[in-house]
């Protein structure tokens, strides 16, 4: 795959490169569920591909790479690194297409309460009275009638909920929007309402001017922190000194000077480098730029501190 990104770079891509890399497209399409959005803003959430539309995807990335000139510091990036960083720009391509489409059509009221009512079963409890549904955050709560409007009312002066860039699951903006719902002084809400005023908080009509915020939030970081201590203890200890020469170090070793510096075969430093590799893509793969750069300086300070 170095080569066939090499001539992609290089503007020579050929036969045998393109046929890699409709190959890697058809497997991270298959692997990640990628929305045909990506491809046609018609085909909204539909996710199953044929082969012409992979590769009407391919061109359309090699068009996206060459225009952003995404590839034009590649003689800076290592060999080891590079399939990641091509993996990185595909990646990104798809979530800032992913986030254009999101930013026009916002989330849907159907996505809304089938979340929500998924959150409500596995957080909340439940009372049916007259024929209605209602929802607390308290055992003790007690059904009260409340004028549908006077939520509308409460619900207003709540923060809009802001999907992030390239945001491709909405469980956790969801459960935000019910948890703030809720801290408001109303103990129990009908369902109906419940639905109509978390949904009003994604409505794309009130959040045109408002800017979206790129950076990752506390929640996303601590998810990251928790990865990369899971692959670090996937990790043999004797294979995180190589991990950290070959993959993170500012002069990369190669697999021979790694070889004679630790007294190994080449072939067991290869096979030692390939597991590395295996076991950090299958634990992580981060959706966009940002996460990609916030998982590397983990990973890096916390090589720093076990050695």
């Amino acid at each position: 795959m170095i080569e066939t990104i090499k001539s992609i770079a290089s503007n020579n891509l050929e036969a045998k490169g393109y046929k890699k890399l409709i190959s890697l497209l058809a497997y991270m399409v298959n692997k990640y569920n990628w929305p045909k959005i990506v491809l046609d803003e018609s085909q909204g959430d539909r996710t199953k591909w044929n082969v012409n539309e992979i590769i009407a995807l391919a061109h359309q990335l090699i068009i996206y790479i060459h225009t952003e000139k995404k590839l034009r510091h590649i003689s800076k990036v290592p060999d080891s690194y590079l399939e990641y960083y091509f993996y990185q720009i595909i990646v990104t391509y798809i979530a800032s297409t992913i986030s254009d489409f999101q930013s026009k059509r916002g989330i849907s009221y159907k996505s809304v309460k089938q979340i929500l009512l998924k959150i409500l079963e596995e957080d909340y409890f439940k009372t049916v009275s007259s024929g209605h549904t209602y929802w607390s955050n308290s055992k003790e709560s007690e059904v009260e009638d409340h004028d549908s409007s006077e939520i509308e009312r409460k619900v207003e002066y709540l923060p809009k909920i802001i999907l992030k860039v390239g945001a491709k699951q909405f469980k956790k903006y969801v459960k935000r929007a019910v948890t703030n719902i809720f801290s408001l002084d109303i103990p129990m809400i009908e369902q109906g309402a419940l639905i109509n005023a978390t949904y009003s908080l994604f409505d794309q009509a009130h959040n045109e001017n408002e800017q979206i915020d790129t950076q990752l939030d506390e929640i996303e970081k601590r998810d990251i922190h928790s990865q990369v201590r899971l692959i670090l203890n996937s990790i043999e200890e004797s294979d995180l000194v190589l991990m950290s020469n070959y993959f993170l170090a500012s002069e990369r070793m190669s697999i021979r000077a790694l070889a004679e510096k630790y007294e190994l075969p080449k072939s067991t430093v290869q096979y030692k480098i390939n597991k590395v590799k295996s076991i950090v893509t299958s634990a992580y793969i981060p959706s966009n730029y940002e996460e990609g750069k916030y998982f590397l300086d983990c990973l890096k300070n916390e090589l720093d501190k076990l050695q």
